[in-house]
């Protein structure tokens, strides 16, 4: 199902197609050509150009319409997805800039002055820039774009992987006096499964400079079967796990999930960053045919260089190809923090003005308050129920991003005290407990926005730089919040437990609390100590990793 945002751009999208077909350009060029060499002709001449200048003002006042339509969208979502919202700013100011109002207005007049060729010549240019609008509308679906490269280039690395492996393995065989015709057979198999991986990956960078989606029919460049016999993705079960190339058996014939290059979810990237990696990837390919010549004719040193010079190409494009997804990496956790940081914000205005209601609201003496109290009291109980429903929307983005550890469990409890005080507004229950609840979300509110700020500023500090790759040891697919902030956020939520804690035990009498609420308050107290714990736990072991 499509929410409602996504509703908006696939409508939008639609409504900018139907207008570039709506362009009557053909028929202009067709009226251009026409003779005026008689009376009969240059009447037909002038009826059509008023028929394509009445369909010209018409598609004037449509692209009019669809500037409004940018504009009112830009406007609701700007709070709710700032990417969406600067993404329909750009495209409008493009617009702007190139006066494409002004100009279809002009082509109305040409029309109507019997300037076909001119008019002819203007809708061309008209629509290639409207053509280049479109383009930027849909970059719209940049998130599931940016999950799609990342996943293709994970698969991609997978199978450099494992080629280098089997490589490895031929080598140590060359240098320790393997049988050399067995040898060559095996690099031979080698050098082909590397040839399929540069061909897919070249089909899709040629699928990019089409502009269209790769072939489905594609070869699988990890699909073939493992030269050494094993099981492997796409290609048959080797009966026995005998060895592979490189002497080494492929762990219990396992499967990676490896994808074709000719996957529609491969990466449709501007100016073909993974070039290099594949040029890199010929280049091991040729080396490994270079030592398999060798190897037939029993040259070892000779073949063990060229193994050699193929291993180092090989990890120098996987270097790069992982350079390429940590930026992709990078991007995406700064889009899912600014979307973060809109709705921590959205949610702190709403609570504020729900607690400031809610001390006007304490200050009428309970014997004083009549049917305006009440009305206002459930007002406020809904407002602090749509605060809760914003809540679930970070849930499920932090969910759907998956590295924090800290970050949901700080959102649950918030949504958990949102909807306690959602209960108590509806009942009038606005006094010292109910503003307690509420001013811990402001604080948890206000420690989220902190943490997502850090979170950006970090990023923006260590950022890739293009053409450098990797450090030794730092991970491939980076945290959207580093341990630190983790840490930060499981003591103040922990913070917050002891002094509610503290607050429930000025409220009970005695040693043991006997009321039916301060005991069920007493249980959702400990069950959130029980999970701040798991989450600790969690993020000490690495398990969000």
């Amino acid at each position: 199902m499509f929410d409602q945002s996504s509703r908006h751009g696939i409508w939008l999208g639609l409504f900018t197609l139907w207008f570039l077909g709506s362009i009557p350009d053909s028929r202009t060029c067709l009226v251009a050509q026409i003779s005026p060499s008689n009376k009969v002709e240059t009447d037909a001449s002038a009826i059509a150009g008023d028929n394509l200048s009445f369909e010209q003002a018409q598609l004037a006042g449509r692209y009019d319409r669809l500037e409004q339509i940018i504009t009112r969208l830009a406007e609701l979502t700007a709070d709710s997805d700032p990417h969406r919202a600067k993404l329909l700013r750009e495209t409008l100011s493009q617009a702007r800039e190139r006066d494409v109002a002004v100009r279809l207005e002009e082509v109305v007049h040409l029309l109507e002055n019997g300037r076909l060729a001119t008019a002819s010549q203007n809708q061309t240019e008209l629509i290639r820039d409207l053509q280049e609008m479109l383009q930027l509308l849909l970059k719209e679906n940049r998130g599931d774009e940016l999950a799609n490269q990342q996943k293709w280039l994970r698969d991609q690395l997978k199978e450099i992987g494992r080629i280098i492996r089997l490589q490895r393995g031929v080598k140590a065989r060359t240098e320790g006096g393997d049988d050399a015709n067995r040898l060559a057979e095996d690099q031979q198999e080698i050098s082909d499964r590397t040839d399929q991986l540069a061909d897919g990956i070249e089909a899709v960078e040629n699928s990019q400079n089409r502009g269209g989606q790769p072939n489905d029919g594609q070869q699988d460049p990890g699909g073939q079967q493992d030269p050494g016999g094993q099981q492997d993705p796409g290609g048959q079960q080797d009966p026995g796990g005998q060895r592979d190339p490189g002497g080494q058996q492929d762990p219990g014939g396992q499967q990676d999930d490896r994808g074709a290059a000719g996957e529609p979810d491969a990466p449709q990237t501007a100016k073909n960053p993974v070039s290099p990696s594949r040029e890199r990837i010929r280049a091991a390919q040729q080396n490994m045919e270079e030592a398999r010549q060798r190897l037939e004719k029993a040259e070892r040193e000779g073949a063990a260089q060229e193994q050699e010079q193929a291993l180092r190409e090989l990890e120098q494009a996987k270097a790069e190809l992982e350079r390429i997804l940590r930026q992709l990496r990078e991007e995406e956790m700064e889009r899912a923090l600014e979307v973060l940081e809109v709705r921590f914000r959205k949610m702190l205005d709403m609570q504020l003005a729900v607690y400031d209601g809610t001390q006007r609201l304490d200050r009428v003496p309970q014997t004083q308050r009549n049917h305006d109290d009440e009305i206002e009291a459930g007002r406020l109980s809904r407002h602090e129920t749509e605060i809760a429903l914003e809540a679930d929307k970070v849930i499920l983005l932090l969910q759907e991003e998956g590295t924090s550890v800290a970050f949901p469990e700080a959102v649950e409890q918030m949504r958990e005290d949102m909807r306690e005080i959602a209960s108590r507004l509806l009942q009038i229950q606005v006094g010292p407990i109910t503003q307690s609840l509420e001013k811990d979300v402001i604080e948890a509110l206000e420690d989220a926005i902190a943490a997502v700020q850090k979170a950006l500023d970090d990023l923006e500090k260590n950022r890739t730089p293009p053409g450098e790759t990797r450090p030794p040891g730092s991970p491939r697919d980076p945290p959207l919040v580093d341990k630190l902030a983790e840490l930060k956020m499981i003591r103040a939520l922990q913070a917050r437990i002891k002094s509610r804690t503290e607050q429930y035990a000025q409220m009970i009498e005695g040693s043991q609390a006997e009321q039916a609420d301060r005991i069920s308050a007493l249980a959702r107290l400990a069950e959130r100590q029980e999970r701040v714990e798991k989450a600790t736990r969690d993020l000490q072991t690495g398990r969000n990793q």
